[in-house]
């Protein structure tokens, strides 16, 4: 199998693992609450990075610029899960995950035209 190959199969493994996250957080929900299930995303996630950086050889270290801008993405991102969350445990979750997959790429598109960010070649 070419590389070519391997990143599709991945790529669908991976879409069918966020598709279902929309439903896990629905049956979830009926169980823990919203922060623990922050908590315990943020958590798998920074327990899995870990040895991920050692073996690429990264080092931990952050400097002040990119440390302030780690810190508006996280206050972002717990806004955006807190809400993933009420919104998935109070409505439905065919509707969060098809409303997240239109809005994201149109979202970006107009942050993106604001900001006037172009992608060097």
């Amino acid at each position: 199998m070419n590389n070519k190959n391997i990143f599709y199969v991945l790529l669908f493994l991976g879409m069918i693992a966020w598709g279902g996250s929309w439903v896990n957080v629905k049956v979830l929900g009926n169980y823990i609450s919203a922060y623990e299930m922050i908590l315990m995303r943020f958590g798998i996630t920074a327990l899995t990075m870990v040895p991920i950086i050692i073996w690429l050889k990264h080092s931990f270290k952050i400097d002040l610029k990119s440390l302030g801008l780690v810190t508006l993405v996280s206050i972002t991102l717990i806004f955006y899960n807190k809400y993933y969350y009420l919104g998935t445990k109070f409505g439905t979750a065919s509707l969060g995950g098809a409303m997240v997959t239109t809005l994201i790429p149109i979202l970006t598109f107009v942050f993106l035209a604001l900001l006037g960010s172009k992608k060097s070649e």
